[in-house]
């Protein structure tokens, strides 16, 4: 089993490696004679200037915008470079292991981060592999591990972001609680939780796997339980380590960090969501529909995985529905209501897995057709990273 997981999960990798960076690369070189140097998101970026020749603008430089950028800068200076503050709400796992691998190797930073994602992804796609095979089967995993590696806002799991990273510890701690390795559980959950805030929701679907457990013990105590209560709290202890950390050194509360340089604000989930499908008809961008489209297709997802929650471990849609709590209860002035959704929904990996096993049920033909139209999608929402769309 972990060999043909090892297989396929390093074959999608390098494939979505190679085919998302040939697709940046050659959609740069065609617009790039055509872009004023007054595109700082396009061009060089003067929050963090790097200089490079033509080929490597098109495969490092173009990651160098959004919140890529943001990660370069904590890894070139730190949390406490004063004219950064703003990204000291960003948690710090990815970063630093970027920064220390910088310090060790003085490779580029840029190039750095994509062997970091990429290494990453590869991880998150095998954890994925090992947890669906365990419960739905072989084919099922292969399709569910397909499904994300298509999806059309993939790009950012082998780009200078925090997904796979996330993706990988959260399976991993999921997948040692399953196997009650609670220890290395919780510390893959903490690990989760170091480096995005959503990580410490984990702690409650763990919660719910160890108190079934302790039941099936019949409540009796012994060192398992213990090795479970660290496992639990484990994420939680870390995500709000990190909030009393920023808060011993002084920084502004994440809360008014987010209000003054993201103009993000957190609402009711309802009113986020209303408002966000709102601005759909009142103003009807590509930004905005995409992402109208996406919080429609995550929350039908969610309804869909509880009318069969029998065949779903209930841990997993604990985690799904909190982590779409958090995304749709964030609304932003910015650039749209619903900013990033596309790309914070890659952290909902039941999704995936109800994707997958759907897939793996159809006719081959059918099964094809799927793939073609993600994968041009996928290929579309790269088009409008090039071109400087906001994608996620």
């Amino acid at each position: 089993m972990k060999h043909h997981a090892f297989q396929w999960a390093l074959t999608t990798t390098l494939a979505l490696r190679i085919g998302i960076s040939a697709i940046l690369a050659a959609g740069w070189t065609a617009i790039r004679p055509f872009i004023s140097a007054s595109l700082d998101q396009l061009g060089i970026n003067p929050l963090f200037p790097v200089s490079y020749s033509k080929w490597g603008e098109a495969f490092l430089g173009i990651w160098n915008r959004y919140d890529g950028y943001r990660y370069f800068l904590l890894a070139y200076s730190g949390y406490q470079d004063p004219t950064t503050i703003a990204n000291t709400v960003f948690y710090p796992l990815y970063p630093m292991i970027l920064r220390g691998l910088w310090k060790l190797t003085g490779f580029d930073l840029i190039a750095i981060s994509l062997f970091v994602s990429t290494v990453t992804a590869f991880f998150a796609f095998f954890m994925l592999y090992l947890t669906v095979d365990d419960i739905y089967g072989e084919k099922a995993a292969k399709y569910t591990v397909v499904c994300l590696a298509v999806y059309p806002t993939s790009l950012f799991l082998v780009g200078p972001y925090t997904e796979s990273l996330f993706i990988a510890l959260t399976l991993a701690a999921f997948y040692m609680a399953r196997k009650d390795h609670w220890l290395l559980a919780g510390l893959a959950g903490a690990l989760a939780s170091l480096t995005r805030g959503p990580g410490v929701f984990t702690a409650f679907a763990l919660a719910w796997m160890a108190i079934r457990n302790w039941k099936q013990m019949q409540f009796t105590w012994t060192p398992k339980v213990l090795h479970m209560a660290v496992g639990v709290a484990a994420p939680g202890l870390a995500g709000i380590g990190f909030m009393l950390w920023r808060q011993w050194m002084g920084f502004p509360s994440t809360s008014e960090i987010l209000a003054e340089h993201f103009g993000v604000r957190l609402v009711n989930p309802i009113s986020g969501l209303y408002n966000g499908l709102r601005m759909m008809f009142i103003n009807p961008t590509v930004t905005i529909v995409l992402e109208g489209l996406t919080a429609i297709l995550w929350i039908s997802l969610l309804i869909l995985i509880i009318r069969k929650w029998k065949q779903f471990p209930v841990e997993w849609i604990i985690y799904y529905g909190l982590n779409l709590l958090m995304v749709t209860s964030k609304v932003t002035t910015i650039i749209s209501p619903q900013q990033s959704i596309g790309r914070y929904i890659l952290i909902l990996f039941p999704g995936f897995v109800y994707l997958g096993t759907w897939l793996s049920g159809l006719q081959p033909r059918k099964r094809f057709a799927y793939i073609v139209v993600s994968s041009a999608l996928l290929v579309t929402v790269c088009a409008l990273y090039v071109i400087g769309f906001f994608v996620g």
